[in-house]
């Protein structure tokens, strides 16, 4: 056998291993530098307008810039997502959310995340509204692109079940 074909036998061999603690660290701001490019530049203009509109007063410029501003920290960012034996860690900006396997019966792969679901089967769209929010509040959604779902979805079978998308 020549060498090239042994390396890719061990290769498949280490990939079946969970190998715990598994760290994922993304930063969408530092991936995709031309949409962070447009985003600064809807920022700049956003208080340009804030400091000169003097009709609109500056409360309600204030609160909507201040909105913005805070959905987009997960962007400029980093998130840093530590799977180990016992938990799944969140850390983005502060103190880590800890996420225990145990609380945890399902996963859903998403376009741009994972879902981790407390319930084997979530309520779907056609449950009644209290069931479907109760499901929504019971889950933990994991923010990863595409690569780091293939890294992890190892470790998440083995420790879930998966759904159906």
């Amino acid at each position: 056998m020549s060498k090239k074909h042994k390396n890719k036998g061990t290769g498949n061999k280490d990939k079946d291993n969970l190998s715990l603690p598994l760290v994922i660290r993304q930063h969408p701001a530092a991936k995709k530098p031309w949409l962070t490019a447009v985003i600064v530049v809807f920022l700049a203009f956003m208080f340009y307008t804030l400091f000169t509109a003097k009709d609109l007063g500056i409360v309600v410029p204030a609160l909507l810039t201040a909105m913005v501003i805070y959905s987009l920290v997960p962007y400029f960012f980093v998130t840093t997502v530590t799977f180990t034996q016992e938990e799944v860690s969140v850390k983005r900006f502060g103190s880590p959310a800890i996420f225990k396997w145990d609380n945890y019966r399902s996963y859903s792969l998403q376009g741009n995340g994972v879902v981790l679901w407390e319930e084997m089967r979530p309520a779907s769209g056609g449950a009644s509204f209290s069931q479907y929010m109760k499901s929504m509040r019971h889950s933990v959604f994991l923010p990863l692109d595409a690569e780091n779902i293939e890294k992890i979805e190892p470790i998440l079978s083995h420790k879930l079940v998966k759904l159906s998308s």
